[in-house]
């Protein structure tokens, strides 16, 4: 699995570096264009609402992988070790069976998305909502190896 982690992972990281740097250049030419030429660039907007999207999602991707996402740590750490692994097991197959149902109603949603476009390009809004069930998939790829981790650690301890 560790091969397949690695390409996920660079996908994951390249597809974040250009959704930031589109933001970055997009919104610095706008801003140059707006002010120095008094020219906007009317599908500047699209392409930086677009990669906005695709940030906050992959983020949230990136969040999972790295176990950034909030915590209340100080009643988790008060419990037991071993209460604490069994807590943790549970959460993580709640959190797996809520990512399988956003997977699930974000392809309905992205489809919904095929008859509207977006103002100025006029891509498909479908570009805009998969990023909702990519994303949910990448937090269920990672949630499950950190599920694994967990189970592994929970009956070393009995």
């Amino acid at each position: 699995m560790s091969k397949i982690n690695k390409v996920v992972d660079k996908i994951l990281d390249i597809g974040l570096v250009i959704a930031v740097g589109t933001v970055f250049i997009v919104t610095f030419l706008q801003v140059v264009s707006r002010f120095l030429f008094k020219l906007p660039i009317p599908w500047s907007t699209d392409i930086i609402r677009l990669s906005f999207v695709y940030v906050v999602f992959l983020g949230s991707a990136l969040g999972m992988r790295e176990k950034g996402h909030l915590n209340v740590d100080v009643i988790f750490n008060a419990l037991p070790k071993k209460i604490r692994h069994m807590v943790g097991i549970a959460i993580n197959l709640v959190l797996l069976v809520f990512f399988v149902a956003i997977v699930n109603l974000g392809f309905k949603f992205a489809q919904s998305g095929l008859t509207q476009g977006s103002p100025y390009l006029e891509l498909p809004m479908t570009v805009y909502y998969m990023s909702v069930p990519l994303s949910a998939a990448l937090m269920f790829y990672y949630l499950i190896q950190h599920t694994i981790e967990e189970v592994k650690v929970f009956k070393k301890l009995k």
